[in-house]
């Protein structure tokens, strides 16, 4: 459950942020930047919430390793963005959003799955 709403909640900040930067950045600089942010206070939020993980002990290689992670998701929004680009007009921003926010979901249940597995698997954080 506090894995979903730190998604939640970064979701739409992240899709506000896209709307906001893509006027002035364009629709992949505008994504680039909205996932970095999304993606920090993402890992932050639920390295404490949904971990349970407190303090700087092995806080760096977390943060790396979610670097990694992001890079999917970076590839999902961008796969999604050159699909609406390549498909679509510019009056189908609705439809960009629509079709980001469901690339979004995809990437986080990868993310939900590799924070469990890898990046704060119970052995991992006791060794």
């Amino acid at each position: 459950m506090r894995y979903s709403a730190v998604g939640i909640v970064t979701t739409l900040g992240y899709l506000t942020v896209f709307a906001v930067l893509r006027t002035f950045l364009g629709p992949f600089v505008g994504n680039g930047i909205a996932l970095v942010l999304a993606s920090l206070s993402s890992t932050a939020a639920n390295r404490r919430l949904t971990f349970g993980v407190v303090g700087a002990h092995r806080r760096g290689r977390q943060f790396l390793e979610g670097f990694l992670i992001f890079c999917a998701g970076l590839a999902l929004t961008s796969g999604a963005l050159a699909v609406v680009d390549n498909v679509g007009s510019p009056g189908f921003r609705l439809a960009e959003l629509g079709l980001l926010a469901a690339a979004k979901l995809s990437g986080g249940i990868l993310r939900f799955a590799l924070f469990r597995v890898w990046v704060f698997h119970p052995r991992r954080l006791s060794a």
